[in-house]
């Protein structure tokens, strides 16, 4: 019995293997460039006190990431196949993650789901600031993450979280957390789940603990010297403009730029995350208001996305509509009497309202609507905060992947909904997995070209 049991693990997971192998492949022959190969040979047989010094002067004089840099250091001071080997544990950790948060039941069909969903990750834009300071830095805060919040799905299935997993979950809120964006989409999830817990009467030690241990992380990032030290060297040499920008002009930076990306801009995951919206909404529901609501995402990250080229040819006079927002934010001193700015703004908006009411309706009064919302707003903010940064334009599209991984965990729970509905055994189900897997080896083709 417990070798048929075995058996059938091993075959359960054996799709994860498949593409921990891949994956584990593809990083192998990655070449050394970017941060990389500015950093490598500084940290090659680097000692455990040197290294301590590295620490203490990142909080100093750098940055509060001081967990995360290290895991960088002594990967870069080592052969290349640790890292790759690290990196390949904790894909198949962050499926597996993925799969107990999304398929307490074991349904392979789940499983598969769940694949095809990772594999849309586009992992190629970790390269940007190397492949080795990049996946630690970016994916590998990811996937601590995800972990991280195994305890806090499981209390919401009200089950037993074992000490163990307590533990484990709670050191990688730690690594998570000392990246300022991750922590940010956590601690938007973590608060939202704090008034419901409450209101509900549900507040547990484990979802305390976890919430302490953020909120130390938080403190931690506020007062650590080398962040600020950071930003003014940073905006003297990045963005000159910087420190004439008020707080509603860094908002409005954040925000625009963010929005201007997954909307403006053709984005893949936006557009498979709205159209799994509109799938559900059309399919489950007979009125044509809330149909309208379901399919306004999609519409509009077609035409000002998809379209945009074919928008700028045949009406060129909108392309203030439709172009990059300016360097220093949407709205300025040269364009706040012009009508563009604010129809922008409310396009974004109206788009934002609509996917929020459009995740009610998929989701109604249960505990996955706070779930899906805060992780859609602790994604957004996550990009937000860059408006901050001096660093906002030259950090790349690698600063966006947690908002992306946000809408892409939001898309594995529609899919769930909608296996549960009328799609489960109608042709357009089929329909759905084909089209993940299209988008899903067009990424991969993606990261092998930027190999």
């Amino acid at each position: 019995m417990k070798s048929k049991i075995s058996k059938n693990t091993i075959y359960y997971y054996l799709p994860f293997f498949i593409v921990v192998l891949g994956y584990t492949v593809v990083l192998s022959i990655t070449p050394i460039v970017a941060d990389d190969l500015a950093l490598i040979n500084k940290y090659v047989g680097i000692t455990w006190f040197q290294e301590w010094n590295n620490i203490l002067f990142d909080y100093y004089n750098w940055s509060s990431r001081v967990i995360i840099n290290a895991a960088i250091h002594i990967f870069l001071g080592h052969r290349k196949i640790y890292w790759v080997l690290a990196t390949g544990v904790l894909i198949f950790m962050l499926l597996v993650a993925l799969d107990t948060i999304f398929n307490p039941e074991k349904d392979k069909k789940k499983n598969l789901a769940i694949i095809l969903v990772f594999t849309v990750f586009p992992f190629y834009l970790l390269a940007g600031s190397g492949w080795r300071v990049g996946t630690i830095s970016y994916f590998w805060t990811i996937t601590a993450a995800v972990i991280g919040m195994i305890p806090l799905v499981m209390i919401t299935r009200e089950e037993r979280v074992p000490l163990p997993i307590l533990v484990f979950s709670t050191l990688s809120l730690i690594f998570a957390g000392n990246l300022e964006q991750c922590l940010v989409v956590l601690l938007v999830i973590y608060s939202a789940f704090f008034c419901y817990f409450f209101i509900n009467k549900k507040l547990q030690w484990a979802f305390l603990v976890q919430c302490v241990t953020l909120l130390a992380s938080f403190v931690f990032i506020l007062t650590a010297p080398g962040n600020g030290a950071r930003a003014q060297t940073e905006s003297t040499v990045r963005f000159k403009d910087f420190e004439m920008l008020s707080l509603l002009d860094k908002l409005d930076l954040g925000f625009a730029s963010t929005m201007q990306k997954i909307i403006f801009t053709g984005n893949t995951v936006f557009l498979i995350f709205t159209i799994l919206l509109a799938i559900y909404i059309v399919s489950n529901y007979q009125s044509k208001f809330y149909r309208v609501i379901g399919i306004i995402p999609v519409s509009v990250g077609l035409i000002v996305g998809y379209a945009k080229t074919w928008l700028l040819t045949e009406y060129n006079n909108i392309s203030n509509l439709v172009g990059a927002v300016p360097p220093n934010g949407m709205i300025t001193v040269d364009n706040y009497l012009s009508l563009f700015p604010y129809v922008k703004l409310a396009v974004f908006l109206f788009t934002g309202i609509a996917i929020i009411i459009g995740l009610y309706l998929v989701f109604g009064n249960t505990y996955k609507t706070i779930f899906a919302e805060a992780l859609l707003f602790g994604g957004i903010a996550s990009r937000v905060i860059l408006g901050f940064s001096p660093s906002i334009w030259v950090s790349g599209d690698r600063t966006y992947v947690f908002l992306y991984f946000c809408l892409l965990m939001i898309s594995l729970m529609i899919i769930n909904q909608i296996k549960k509905g009328n799609l489960k055994k109608s042709w357009q189900g089929s329909l759905l997995q084909y089209s993940l897997a299209i988008f899903g080896a067009l990424s991969i083709l993606n990261l092998l070209a930027s190999v």
